[in-house]
């Protein structure tokens, strides 16, 4: 077996442009035991999917002791979707690095190109920062279980070269708690009973009145960008509650201080669209303001009325993992209004 790959670009970008279509042909020389497999495509990527359907073509024949292949093909292949993922979590259980590049193969070998790593939570906070080592030290389950910037950076050479690009989320403004413990920039910290407060234990949320915090979250977005060289980045926001903003009288005197009304929920979600807006601006700063397009979980800031008062279609990208059926109408407005959606209900 002899194989020739044709590509037309180096360019190793790997974003929802990125072509990863391939032609694949085999061919039988006359009077010879040779085949000629000829690839061509436009990219790496759909190079390195060509060379995985080509591995798939071929069974071993125990009893010859000898490869079996098709002889004779031609063959185009483009994938029906831009956006092919896996989501893991590594807060709430944690995953060692081995482990990981086990399921990045297993996405490999099917052609998924999207591994979504849900790094931080509130269960835990493994990812270790070097401009901010508390986090880690104070949120990780134990030493051990902590993804050092070499990690992570080793995960994401790895995923590129299986044509898997690595989509980081850092959940924000909710889902945080273990790490922030001690520097008082969070609201309804473990509140109990925990129902009245969050989703799922165990609670808390960013203060958004916190000056600092944003310093912190600037920190993080900057080392985000280092490891991960990302072409899309997850920012989470889902499952916000105004209950447990409301917790917090530091943050009531901030809204009312704007002249939000408190008892009002219209009120929060100026409070959560505000503070959207500012660590969007604070991650652009990282990036040299390149703008990357930033992912977002359906909640009610995707809904009417806030999401065109606070999102844009040519930015942001929603994730539904809502109900397809009873919920049809918000995923026809956002459609509508020129959103792309990464569907996972």
């Amino acid at each position: 077996l002899t194989i020739n790959v044709t590509v037309a670009s180096d360019i190793m970008r790997h974003d929802l442009n990125t072509v990863e279509d391939y032609t694949l042909g085999l061919t039988p020389l006359p009077d010879s035991n040779e085949i000629i497999a000829l690839i061509a495509a436009h990219n790496f990527y759909g190079a390195r999917n060509a060379l995985e359907t080509l591995s798939q073509l071929m069974v071993y024949d125990d009893f010859n002791n000898a490869f079996v292949l098709l002889d004779s093909i031609a063959m185009t292949d483009s994938p029906t979707f831009r956006h092919r993922g896996i989501s893991l979590d590594t807060s709430r259980n944690f995953y060692p690095v081995e482990d990981i590049k086990k399921t990045i193969d297993g996405m490999a070998m099917v052609k998924l190109n999207t591994f979504h790593w849900h790094i931080t939570d509130s269960q835990s906070f493994p990812m270790y920062v070097e401009a901010q080592p508390s986090l880690s030290k104070i949120g990780a389950y134990s030493p051990k279980e902590i993804y050092t910037r070499e990690d992570m950076k080793e995960i994401t050479a790895y995923a590129r070269a299986r044509g898997v690009r690595v989509v980081p989320e850092f959940d924000q403004p909710a889902h945080v708690g273990e790490g922030w413990q001690f520097k008082d920039m969070l609201t309804c910290f473990n509140a109990m009973p925990w129902s009245n407060f969050c989703y799922q234990p165990p609670c808390g949320q960013f203060d958004p009145s916190v000056a600092e915090l944003y310093d912190i979250l600037q920190d993080i977005y900057q080392e985000i960008v280092e490891n991960f060289e990302p072409t899309l980045f997850h920012m989470g926001a889902d499952e916000v509650t105004s209950s447990c903003w409301n917790t917090s009288a530091r943050l009531q005197q901030y809204m009312i201080a704007r002249g939000w009304d408190i008892n009002l929920e219209s009120s929060f979600m100026t409070l959560w669209g505000e503070f959207q807006r500012s660590v969007e601006e604070r991650f652009d700063r990282v990036t040299n303001n390149e703008t990357i397009p930033i992912i977002l979980w359906s909640s009610r800031l995707t809904a009417q009325p806030n999401l065109l008062r606070y999102l844009n279609a040519s930015r942001h990208i929603i994730q539904w993992w809502g109900d397809s059926v009873t919920d049809i109408a918000e995923i026809q407005h956002l459609v509508a209004n020129g959103f792309r959606i990464i569907f996972s209900n």
